[in-house]
């Protein structure tokens, strides 16, 4: 090996009595850096599971908008009643207050003697027809 020239040797020398503190720095620096990364890998994981949980909250409402369990009957002959009561309230000079009162603002009681007056119009319904159906 040739000989080191004095400036080389002092350089060396120099080198090898602060590569510790720089092998330290630079762990020190690895250790931040990866601390750094682990904490954007951290928000956007809580970034994503928020993002899930939003979806999820979305897709369940449209799922349980488009399936819809069908109708009760009563609860559609309840609201034809209803709405003829309502109808029939704009035609009067003078009605009472309740008579105009819609579906979704009914109290239960109120609605369940729409589905009774609903049911009771239907099952006269079906013996005129039944009455009708044995004339011919």
């Amino acid at each position: 090996m040739d000989k080191l020239r004095p400036v080389d040797e002092v350089a060396l020398r120099l080198w090898k009595s602060s590569a510790p503190q720089i092998a330290e720095e630079l762990q020190a620096d690895r250790e931040a850096t990866v601390g750094v990364c682990w904490g954007a890998v951290k928000e956007a994981q809580d970034i994503v599971n928020g993002m899930r949980v939003v979806f999820l909250r979305e897709a369940e409402i449209a799922i349980l908008s488009v399936a819809k369990p069908p109708e009760d009957p009563r609860e559609r002959l309840g609201r034809a009643v209803r709405e003829a009561w309502v109808k029939w309230h704009d035609e009067k000079p003078h009605p009472k207050e309740s008579w105009c009162i819609t579906w979704e603002f009914l109290d239960e009681d109120n609605k369940e003697m729409d589905r009774q007056i609903g049911d009771a119009v239907l099952a006269e319904q079906r013996k005129i027809e039944e009455e009708e159906d044995s004339d011919v």
